[in-house]
């Protein structure tokens, strides 16, 4: 049924719609943006209609820009993707890298607490060897769990 008050040549957004295969609602939006021209309330014409719509299909700038956007996001997928699989194996850090690490801050921390002894008095430098002997025998514990932790794909720094 036809709005009589609609002009000679167009068509109505649900007509439109219809022709070119859309919804309403797409009419309506395109329409706002300016893509297809209006010709009243509820009123389009329908051949620039049409035109308007192909037009805006066959833009390569837009569609260069929806293929740009489409690539970014699946790029970004595949990369959310990789990250998920190395974690679940295990190797976002190898363990080997992951050992001579800790290894190597224990020898760090070891050879640098050891020289505090010798800047202290006599009277108290065996009483300070025995303390830095018990904290480095926590730190070295604490590295080895660290290490059983990763080794077993468990968050060790909780």
């Amino acid at each position: 049924m036809t709005n009589p008050n609609t002009p000679a040549g167009s068509v109505s957004a649900q007509q439109l719609a219809a022709l070119l295969m859309i919804s309403t609602g797409r009419v309506r939006q395109l329409a706002q943006a300016g893509i297809i021209p209006k010709a009243g309330r509820d009123a389009y014409p329908m051949v620039a209609g049409i035109r308007g719509y192909l037009r805006w299909l066959q833009d390569e700038g837009r569609r260069a820009a929806q293929a740009a956007s489409a690539a970014k996001v699946a790029s970004a997928r595949a990369t959310e993707i990789e990250q998920r699989i190395a974690q679940k194996m295990r190797e976002l850090i190898p363990l080997e890298d992951h050992r001579q690490v800790m290894g190597s801050l224990v020898r760090v921390v070891r050879r640098e607490v050891e020289k505090v002894p010798a800047a202290l008095p006599s009277y108290i430098r065996n009483e300070v060897r025995a303390e830095i002997d018990q904290m480095m025998g926590r730190i070295e514990k604490a590295a080895a769990d660290a290490q059983k932790s990763a080794e077993l794909g468990e968050d060790f720094y909780k």
